[in-house]
């Protein structure tokens, strides 16, 4: 009897369940958009604390880029100074190269300024190729010592929106690769070299010709206008000899840039010789 007792009353709860649901939840869909109402209330809630997390990441990687490139706002460098640098250029209007040779570059040393200008556009460069006019000869790598100082330069550029210059430091490596010369182009004054470099190597061409092909590697995050700018010594700071340069004459230096979207554009540029 308590066995039947009890399963009337269970039979009745249910009974009570169904009608209190037709009479009072007519359509059902009701309690459904409530509960997808949650979930994406839910959704929008992950969503955009993942947006805000992720604008926070990518603040926090140019920041840290900006410090391993050694990179200072040009805007916080005193104007004057800066300007007598080179570190803040003119306003650039388009792709171009600028090389001179001069016999009292930097402290005594002869060399080449070679400088290569991007203007403001959406391209973004892949690799740079220069070929060495004729009768321009690059000492081996094996020639020099390892990290003995080459060149240094100045590099502009926008990063995160904000006009930013970096100091260059070029150094030999003897690690060649297989190519006739190694140069690496740290970030950075040589005292406090960051640990990001981009690595040129050089290798005769058929017709006599030296040619640089200069990866761009992690550089992706930085934007136009550019301007890089680098004095390549005859001679390095060991006093081994880096280059031999032609003997008179104007010579052309020609450069291909090479984008991640294609369209390669050729630079050129004569070079004065004469004053040996």
């Amino acid at each position: 009897m308590n066995k039947i007792k009890g399963l009337r009353i269970v039979i009745g709860i249910i009974i009570f369940i169904l009608v209190f649901l037709i009479l009072f939840i007519p359509d059902n869909k009701s309690l459904k958009t409530l509960f997808q109402q949650k979930s994406n209330d839910e959704e929008f809630s992950n969503k955009s604390q993942n947006k805000l997390e992720s604008a926070s990441s990518f603040k926090d990687r140019f920041k840290t880029l900006a410090e391993d490139l050694r990179a200072v706002p040009v805007a916080s460098l005193d104007v004057m100074a800066a300007q007598e640098q080179g570190l803040i250029y003119q306003e650039i209007t388009d792709y171009k190269i600028e090389v001179i040779f001069d016999r009292n570059l930097s402290q005594g040393k002869q060399g080449l300024t070679y400088t290569f200008y991007q203007p403001l556009d959406n391209n973004i460069l892949k690799d740079i190729e220069v070929f060495f006019p004729s009768g321009l000869q690059i000492a081996n790598g094996n020639s020099l010592d390892d990290n003995e100082l080459i060149g240094e330069g100045i590099y502009n550029f926008v990063l995160d929106g904000v006009n930013s210059v970096s100091q260059i430091t070029i150094l030999n490596s003897r690690d060649t690769q297989g190519h006739d010369a190694h140069w690496k182009f740290y970030f950075g004054p040589k005292d406090n070299l960051s640990n990001y470099y981009l690595s040129a190597f050089f290798d005769r061409e058929t017709q006599g010709v030296f040619k640089m092909v200069l990866a761009r590697k992690f550089l992706f995050e930085i934007r136009p206008p550019i301007k890089f700018q680098v004095n390549l010594y005859t001679t390095g700071d060991k006093s081994h000899a880096v280059f031999v340069v032609p003997e008179g004459g104007n010579r052309l230096f020609r450069q291909t840039v090479i984008f991640v979207e294609g369209n390669p554009r050729v630079l050129q540029a004569s070079t004065d010789f004469n004053n040996l």
